[in-house]
């Protein structure tokens, strides 16, 4: 993710995920080598063959229709032209999205948690808030962040989307906010406030009644 091209009256943000691609095609790559090369040395049973290499074309079939489904991602906001173009290419479903830069109320960075076995993986996507004078206020997503597992790695998915988002917010003139996912003690304080304005709320319903 990174911004491209920047002027007084233009910017350009790119996402690529190039690595990502390359990883899959090496695995890819690599499991139909060593599948072909077991072929060679361990087995002359046709039928042993047969389902080994139906299942390496399986697994390479799946890689492929994983990196269909990748996107690079192309943002456009045009000042001169008052729009907001946001171009998502993959080789399946892609899309170009046109907005109006003044329908942008602010940028949001949200952070998402999830818990796994005692493994914590955190993202950071960035979303523009709009709202076309027709209804509610609704989101665009236009950053997807990497799950980030490490203390280290989070901090510079961190640092680095919201450093991209400040910039975009303040090329358009808008406000940047960040929407942190709540800590655990936090949760716990919502959870027992909750309970006790419950509870005081059913206490003077029942003077109430009396």
């Amino acid at each position: 993710m990174r911004i491209s091209q920047q002027n007084s009256n233009k910017m350009v943000i790119k996402e690529t995920p190039i690595l990502q691609i390359i990883m899959l095609t090496l695995f890819a790559a690599g499991f139909g080598f060593s599948t072909i090369k077991s072929n060679n040395s361990i087995s002359n049973d046709p039928f042993y063959l047969q389902v080994e290499n139906l299942f390496a074309i399986l697994i390479i079939i799946i890689v492929l229709f994983v990196i269909a489904f990748i996107q690079f991602t192309t943002i456009i906001i045009n000042k001169s032209t008052g729009q907001l173009n946001i171009k998502r290419k993959r080789l399946i479903k892609p899309t170009n999205e046109t907005y109006q830069i003044n329908h942008i109320k602010k940028i949001i960075m949200r952070e998402f948690k999830e818990f796994n076995k005692g493994n914590r993986t955190v993202t950071y996507p960035l979303f523009f808030i709009m709202n076309d004078n027709t209804g509610p206020d609704f989101e665009v997503d236009f950053i997807y962040s990497n799950r980030s597992t490490d203390q280290g790695s989070i901090f510079n998915r961190l640092t680095k989307n919201k450093k991209i988002g400040t910039q975009i917010a303040k090329f358009i003139g808008v406000p940047f906010e960040e929407h942190r996912a709540p800590s655990i003690p936090q949760i716990v304080d919502i959870f027992s406030s909750t309970i006790k304005e419950s509870y005081k709320e059913s206490i003077d319903e029942t003077k109430k009644q009396q």
